[in-house]
């Protein structure tokens, strides 16, 4: 098949096994540049075994999403062998005993205590009374929480992270905004997240705070079935790693935001069989997959 074209859909007849591809380019003649879903890109030198898919067969959240880097080599790996990866190191999944101890089990408790100290009915009762100060002050001690176990809390960094928002909120004045606005974040219109979320980062913009990791962290921790938080060299590096265009940018926007939740939920279907929880697991899942230090496929 000499006339594909840049974009164009296809399976390779003699190896449906690497999955649907996008062709990238065309190298010269019948050789093509094409990314299949299950191996990453390759170079066909023949294209008459490829087969052009179209409609319902062509869809893939991993194509419409995919990253190609401009000057770099692709480091693609497979979900296939990201889990081989994964289990390398915890046999028994996000069951294993060591995963828990490791990546869940303080994730999950810090969870747990922000669910008591700001859920929607507490906090409401704390606007009410006009309590900002109480309201930052368990904002703060959600941030800095230590299971009974001490393990060291690693989603957020005290120096230019947790630092300046401790400074910023010790000012009076800065208190309500950043009370009412975390209000609307946690609790306001699903279908205005977008303004939620702008507007508690416009928040942190003037406390001086307003990181990927702080302005991610209430939503992830509140509402782990649904949000993801934003560390942004592992989670640039999981979303190489796959693929995954997350539209990255250094400055918080709604855009990279989204997308990152995009690519969290893809991961947690294509993770179905491993039977992650929620987005705790998803996220301990891309930290140690980004991490080829301690653990390497064997031949």
């Amino acid at each position: 098949m000499t006339n594909l074209k840049k974009g164009d859909r296809v399976i390779n007849l003699l190896a449906k096994d690497w999955g649907i591809g996008q062709v990238l380019k065309n190298i010269h003649g019948n050789n093509f540049s094409i990314f299949f879903t299950a191996l990453g890109p390759k170079k066909i030198v023949n294209s008459d075994k490829l087969q052009l898919v179209t409609g319902k067969k062509a869809n893939s959240i991993i194509l419409d999403n995919l990253f190609i880097p401009q000057k770099k080599e692709m480091n693609y790996i497979s979900i296939a062998d990201s889990v081989k990866l994964f289990l390398a190191r915890y046999p028994q999944g996000f069951n294993d005993p060591e995963y828990l101890r490791d990546e869940r089990n303080y994730k999950h408790k810090t969870h747990k205590h922000a669910v008591k100290l700001l859920s929607e009915k507490n906090f409401s009762e704390l606007l009410k009374k006009k309590e900002y100060a109480e309201i930052c002050a368990r904002a703060l001690k959600i941030m800095t929480f230590k299971p009974k176990e001490d393990h060291k809390m690693n989603l957020l960094y005290s120096y230019g992270e947790l630092i300046p928002l401790q400074y910023g909120l010790k000012e009076i004045p800065n208190q309500k905004p950043f009370a009412k606005n975390l209000f609307y974040l946690l609790y306001g219109a699903a279908d205005e997240l977008e303004d939620r979320f702008d507007q508690f980062c416009d928040v942190l913009a003037t406390l001086k705070a307003n990181k990927w990791p702080i302005a991610t962290f209430f939503l992830f921790i509140m509402f782990p079935d649904n949000y993801m938080i934003i560390r942004p060299t592992p989670t640039r590096e999981a979303a190489k790693l796959c693929a995954f265009e997350i539209n990255y940018e250094a400055n918080t926007n709604f855009k990279t935001f989204d997308q990152v939740i995009k690519f969290s939920n893809y991961l947690k279907v294509e993770l179905s069989n491993l039977k992650p929880r929620d987005m705790i697991d998803v996220q301990s899942f891309m930290w140690c997959i980004k991490d080829d230090k301690k653990t390497t496929l064997k031949p």
